[in-house]
């Protein structure tokens, strides 16, 4: 039987001014293309939003902090 290691990373995706994803909950955002994808803080400004536990939404500029495999990352990229 053959194991499968998936190794996940941590990375910053900066959010576009134009994109899609402006107005929307960070996890939601993610969720439909690459539900295993985690958001682990958002970075707005000087205001950090934990998206477990904090409501924000996405805005230009952001910052979100996820952690992912290397192939959820390309695919998001």
């Amino acid at each position: 039987m053959t194991c499968i290691v998936q190794h996940r990373y941590i990375a910053e995706l900066a959010i576009p001014q134009d994109s899609a994803h402006v107005g929307q909950d960070p996890v939601a955002a993610l969720h439909n293309d690459y539900p295993e994808v985690e958001v682990r803080e958002v970075f707005q400004g000087p205001r950090v939003c934990y998206p477990e536990t904090d409501t924000c939404t996405l805005g230009g500029g952001d910052v979100m902090l996820v952690s992912a495999t290397a192939a959820e990352l390309v695919g998001i990229l």
